[in-house]
């Protein structure tokens, strides 16, 4: 089963609005058991990045703010040639699988990243 497997250390930055983790952050996959995804201790995350007027209902932070500290890392990485974006946004929704997230809640957060990135036109 796909799981994380420490909790997630972060410190906030001065603005207020962007944190840095403070220790390497480990996502091992459900489906490549020999596949883990380490986020380095440094990364700077926005944690989930919803628009502000939604926050009522999706803040950007909460039970699935692990998953979206590995998203922001993936989108990373897809920016880099490293994977592509479809793989990014399929491995945040088996994140979020793995930690339970509600069906709502999960659909809403998996559909919102992928029309953000077809609306730009990312592979």
């Amino acid at each position: 089963m796909s799981s994380f497997t420490k909790p997630l250390r972060v410190e906030v930055l001065d603005n207020g609005r962007l944190y840095k983790l403070m220790q390497r952050f480990v996502y091992y996959r459900e489906k490549n058991k020999s596949s883990t995804i380490i986020i380095p201790r440094g990364f700077i995350t926005d944690f989930a990045t919803i628009p502000r007027f939604l926050w009522t209902i999706l803040p950007p932070f909460g039970k699935y703010t692990k998953c979206a500290v590995l998203h922001d890392y993936l989108c990373l990485l897809y920016s880099k040639g490293k994977i592509s974006r479809k793989e990014a946004d399929n491995i945040f929704l088996e994140s979020m699988n793995a930690v339970k997230i509600p069906y709502i809640t999960k659909y809403s957060l998996y559909f919102g990243v992928r029309f953000y990135a077809i609306f730009k036109g990312y592979k």
